[in-house]
């Protein structure tokens, strides 16, 4: 989405808010409302225009401009996190809700975990004071390279995303073209079929790092997490263009033998494509077609994240084709790739 904005009171980031098909909570511990919610919020991170989070609070901003103020922004646990002190500017964005709605919607996202309210004043607008979301009490930065210390923030530079899915595209491109017809004795099947193993389990960090992107409750349930994100509108979307390879096809579950995770629509595919990642290491499964079920939603699944993204923050365009400059011809998805389509 391209942002725009203003200083004046018509100012307003448009982005996609979230569905309603997205549970509105996944209990957990909130945060309070701040002290004083006539004053406009700082955000400096995923709630700003253009982020992910954005679409949680966008129906309910009256207006916003840019600013910034005096502090150090970090990352811990893949979220962005600001320590007030006077060691440096942090670029980010004033808003003005209409109502009490929005503050509402923010305690409803941000997990008291990782922050707490505090208040600032902004460089420019006169000092105007703002509520700002800050490090809880007991988080520091680290100074020994622990935590990532960086500015501006975005989640198109954020390396798992960056990077990670390319180099999922990379383990594909190399080992996940040609289909496995049996594993049998042979170690260079077995090791291609562990190989594609540790890429799924880099994609579905990926998926559980897109959560604490866009999903309320974020840290306590992540399987929950990853169903609530299934069942976007957008995501849904970006499963259809795909195709899955496998549908109807039931996954069993290794704590419960007798059950499968079903994939029978298109709200079910993330669930159903985190039980394949549950059970790639266990034992007891057909393993050649374990193989072949790991391969094909490896790609499904990297090629819906891609989608899913690119939608979401156009901004990735860019940042993959630094990262992954071969395959922007076709948009960085796998099933559309020459390689993919000389052997389909």
């Amino acid at each position: 989405m391209r942002c725009g904005f203003r200083a004046a009171p018509t100012g307003r980031c448009h982005t996609s808010s979230m569905t309603s098909d997205t549970p509105a909570r996944i209990e957990r511990q909130l945060l309070p409302p701040p002290e004083d919610t006539t004053l406009p919020l700082f955000v400096y991170g995923n709630l700003k225009c253009g982020e992910l989070g954005h679409g949680r609070i966008d129906r309910l901003v009256d207006h916003l401009f840019p600013t910034s103020v005096e502090g150090v922004l970090w990352e811990r646990d893949g979220m962005p996190l600001l320590t007030l002190r006077d060691e440096g500017l942090i670029a980010g964005e004033l808003i003005w809700f209409k109502s009490d709605d929005g503050y509402r919607n923010v305690i409803n996202f941000e997990p008291a975990t990782h922050y707490r309210w505090a208040r600032v004043a902004c460089t420019g607008q006169a000092g105007q004071l703002a509520n700002v979301l800050v490090a809880g009490a007991s988080l520091e930065p680290a100074r020994d390279g622990g935590d990532r210390l960086h500015e501006p923030w975005t989640t198109t530079r954020d390396p798992l995303f960056r990077y990670g899915l390319p180099a999922v595209a990379t383990a594909v491109r190399a080992d996940g073209l040609v289909p496995f017809r049996t594993l049998g004795n042979d170690p260079n099947e077995w090791q291609r079929f562990f190989r594609l193993q540790s890429a799924y389990m880099l994609t579905c960090s990926i998926l559980e790092r897109l959560t604490l992107r866009v999903v309320p409750g974020k840290l306590d349930k992540v399987a929950a997490s990853i169903t609530a994100l299934g069942r976007q509108k957008d995501f849904k979307n970006a499963v259809e263009q795909v195709g899955l390879q496998n549908w109807h096809r039931g996954v069993g579950r290794a704590d419960r033998p007798t059950e499968a995770a079903p994939l029978e629509n298109r709200s079910d595919f993330a669930t159903w494509a985190y039980q394949v990642r549950s059970n790639i290491a266990h034992q007891g499964k057909s393993a050649w077609q374990e193989a072949e079920l790991v391969r094909t939603t490896l790609i499904d699944l990297h090629d819906v994240l891609r989608i899913y993204l690119l939608e979401k923050m156009p901004g990735f365009e860019q940042s993959w084709s630094e990262a992954d400059p071969t395959a922007m011809d076709y948009h960085w998805r796998i099933k559309q790739s020459p390689e993919y389509l000389a052997v389909a």
